[in-house]
């Protein structure tokens, strides 16, 4: 057959692999006797708990299915059984960090669907799958604001597959209640989404649950709809992030909810700072601070204090801005608030810089960039990298702040943190680009914009004398999916191309292309290309290991799904 003639029947594996040679075993002739033969040798556990197995998008863990997939077993069974299951190759096993993961190929994987005993079977595995997927991640927002916090970002950057499987099953639902669940399941990963700079993605789910949700005035709905208009106006669509927020505040008033109470003052004080109102944007973020502090909400209380420092520091109150930082700190000293510790800082490190003292504001700045790195906050990171971008332009280093300003755009990608923050960078580019000339300019922006991560935060902190756009940056930081995907990528594909030629759903493969995106600091997938092109792996096979850019330092470095 053609390559063309065999691409067309990669969706159906079984289809192309079967006639085989007649001297051979039967088991040897076509896949689909090999999966037989296979499935033959498993005992009636075995083969049961495959078929459950089948629910897992990629990789998962113990936890997950014992508590899926077990049904009448005993946890030590359902042990027995995966290891049983990777000794006869089904299943292989990853190590990440101190937690083992497991995997079916996408081939066994769609066997093992098939011997479900019908789609009813399926469907109840999929809504426990929903289910136990909606409870891990209230425990990752209720424990956010603790020490396991950098823990919680590995997790679920590891069940990223599993996490949108959940989202998807909730989208597709017939009913409002399907998508009220998959409304509880975004507003629970509202924190892990700006963390980790994955604003369009957070937007997009949001966007899907709250069309299709119960119309009711709910606390989840009300905190959906502020949670997507802070993600709006990150991105900087402020017409969209006002609507928003506006029709929360309407709903709010109809909702029988004490909770919904403190949303309100934050959500007050998010539109003040939108429209550029700052003391009022203050006394409401004051308020909320007050009322945080009567809820066992420590996630709310941080985001409060978090609101009224940048309403102080927008305000050019930096007296305020400290009494933030020592505020979020009296909680951190028993939860481990360090994130937002160096969010607070950043804006400290800004209020400094409008008021000239840039030795001050550098100093600041690279702490927090420190502190930012060490947790792959990539909005931390980006915002770091803008204001040294500014005093850099300040300090009349032309070449140095492009080479920021193109860091800091693809770090962040789109984030703007506020509207009155854009005449500076406006400024600083304006004057960059006088002193260098438009190609100089460009050039230098380009440089920052090709840099990784790890090598835009070194050179931000002064320990290199300029980016690192060779080989330093592959470490294996995309699972070997990711580097698939990446690889037709840059061979032109698109995402309903990628998903036929791997096997797996357009929606799987739309939301591999986003988040490699997000782990290399890109926006488009040009970039990506190019990046491929750069790293001289143009003729790896597509099953092949390809090194990838750093996204961050310290944990992250050891992250893997």
């Amino acid at each position: 057959m053609s390559v063309e003639q065999i691409l067309q029947k990669l969706p159906d594996p079984y289809s192309l692999l079967s006639v085989g040679t007649t001297g051979a075993p039967a088991r040897q002739q076509t896949l689909r006797r090999s999966i037989d033969w296979t499935r033959d040798l498993c005992s009636a556990e075995e083969r049961a708990l495959w078929a459950r197995l089948s629910v897992f998008e990629e990789s998962f863990d113990l936890d997950a299915a014992e508590g899926i997939c077990a049904g009448n077993l005993a946890a030590d069974e359902v042990l027995d059984l995966i290891a049983s299951l990777i000794d006869k190759s089904i299943l292989s096993r990853e190590d990440h960090g101190a937690t083992a993961r497991y995997r079916l190929l996408g081939t066994l994987r769609d066997y093992g669907r098939e011997q479900l005993q019908d789609d009813t079977e399926y469907q109840s595995l999929r809504r426990l799958h929903r289910d136990w997927y909606a409870r891990l991640v209230n425990q990752a927002n209720s424990e956010w604001i603790s020490r396991h916090q950098v823990d919680w970002i590995a997790r679920l950057e590891a069940e990223q597959p599993n996490l949108r499987a959940a989202l998807e099953h909730c989208g597709t639902g017939q009913d409002g209640a399907e998508r009220d669940t998959g409304l509880r399941i975004a507003v629970a990963l509202y924190p892990f989404w700006c963390a980790q700079g994955m604003l369009g993605e957070g937007r997009q789910w949001f966007t899907r649950m709250l069309d299709g949700a119960h119309g009711h005035p709910s606390a989840d709905r009300i905190e959906g709809l502020y949670a997507a208009g802070v993600l709006a106006a990150l991105q900087g669509d402020l017409l969209a992030a006002r609507a928003l927020i506006d029709d929360g505040m309407k709903r709010s008033a109809h909702a029988a909810d004490e909770h919904v109470g403190l949303l309100d003052f934050y959500a007050a004080g998010c539109h003040a700072i939108l429209r550029g109102h700052f003391s009022q944007a203050q006394m409401f973020f004051d308020k909320a601070v007050s009322v945080s502090r009567n809820h066992e909400a420590p996630l709310k209380q941080v985001w409060a204090w978090l609101g009224l420092a940048l309403a102080s520091g927008l305000s050019g109150d930096i007296a305020r801005v400290q009494l933030c930082l020592r505020g979020i700190s009296e909680i951190g000293d028993t939860r481990g608030t360090e994130t937002y510790r160096g969010w607070i800082l950043w804006i400290a490190a800004l209020t400094t810089f409008q008021h000239g003292d840039l030795a001050r504001a550098d100093s600041m700045v690279k702490d927090c960039l420190r502190s930012a790195s060490q947790v792959n906050d990539r909005l931390g990171v980006a915002g770091c990298l803008e204001i040294s971008a500014w005093i850099s332009g300040r300090k009349r280093d032309a070449r140095r702040a492009a080479v920021l300003l193109g860091a800091a755009r693809v770090v962040g990608g789109a984030c703007i943190v506020s509207p009155q923050l854009l005449p500076d960078h406006a400024r600083c580019e304006q004057q960059a680009r006088r002193a260098l000339g438009d190609r100089a300019f460009e050039a230098a922006y380009s440089n920052g914009s090709d840099t990784c991560f790890a090598d835009a935060v070194a050179f931000a902190l002064g320990e290199t004398q300029t980016t690192n756009q060779g080989l330093a940056c592959s470490d294996t930081t995309l699972t070997r999916r990711e580097r698939q995907v990446a690889y037709l990528v840059s061979k032109g594909m698109t995402n309903r191309a990628i998903a036929s030629e791997l096997v797996i759903s357009q929606r799987t493969a739309q939301g591999h292309v986003e988040h490699i995106l997000t782990k290399l600091g890109f926006n488009s997938r040009s970039q990506i290309a190019a990046w491929i092109v750069e790293q001289q792996y143009q003729s790896a096979a597509p099953n092949q290991t390809l090194p990838t850019r750093r996204t961050g330092v310290g944990p992250g470095e050891q992250r893997a799904s």
